[in-house]
């Protein structure tokens, strides 16, 4: 599972949500879908210097690692973030969203 985007692939990169976001160079220009997995996303306190920005919805921990549901603007679905140990954010919080472009997939179509 993870984070699918619907966007398109320009000369200067990957356009979706009326802004760039990161994501690997490919030379495939046109209609794209960026994947991003949930382990690959670090969220922020500060939604202003990220990406994306949105509300956390709903936090788990499973004892070792955490996963956070956050709602994003423009997105069916939310984003869905993992990581090592306890939660960083709650619900309700206003968090940023970034990821290593490398981290990412785009798939043509």
């Amino acid at each position: 599972s993870g984070t699918l985007i619907c966007g398109t692939v320009t000369a200067s990169g990957f356009d979706a949500l009326g802004t760039r976001l990161p994501a690997p160079t490919t030379t495939t220009a046109g209609s794209a879908v960026l994947l991003i997995r949930p382990e690959n996303i670090t969220l922020t306190t500060d939604p202003t210097h990220a990406p994306l920005g949105g509300t956390v919805v709903e936090t788990h921990f499973y004892g070792g690692s955490s996963t956070t549901s956050i709602a994003v603007p423009g997105l069916d679905a939310p984003v869905i973030a993992s990581h090592a140990g306890a939660p960083t954010v709650h619900a309700g919080a206003q968090v940023g969203i970034t990821w290593d472009p490398t981290g990412a997939v785009v798939i043509p179509g």
